[in-house]
């Protein structure tokens, strides 16, 4: 006579069949740690929700913005562009000219355009 599946696949003792108690203990610590990991996030997002509110003019909002354009510009067209230069290059406010002018003159149409978009 053959036993139907269903039946044993729903009780817990055939679920753990063959891991015995350590994965039981590893499911455990699983769990308490994403449970701490998802308290300690929610605490730090408040806290950073209540102290981090800088005001910014929007003259320094779109420098800021342009810097890291022009820090993505860098490092995701290094080996296009950038190859003879240093691949961990900080890139500051003054170098967003330079960066402009490297892919304007040293890429091709694509590139072009997002030097014009980082010289606007």
């Amino acid at each position: 006579m053959i036993k139907h599946m269903s039946n044993q696949i729903d009780n817990p003792s055939f679920k753990n069949r063959g891991r015995g108690v350590e994965a039981d203990r590893a499911r455990d610590h699983r769990q308490k740690r994403d449970q701490w990991l998802s308290g300690y996030l929610s605490r730090i997002g408040r806290k950073g929700g209540r102290k981090s509110r800088r005001r910014l003019s929007a003259d320094q909002a779109r420098q800021m913005v342009r810097l890291r354009e022009a820090q993505r510009a860098y490092k995701k067209y290094h080996a296009r562009c950038f190859w003879s230069y240093d691949p961990e290059c900080k890139i500051g406010p003054e170098d967003i000219g330079w960066v402009s002018e490297q892919l304007m003159k040293n890429g091709d149409r694509e590139l072009w355009l997002c030097g014009a978009k980082l010289c606007l």
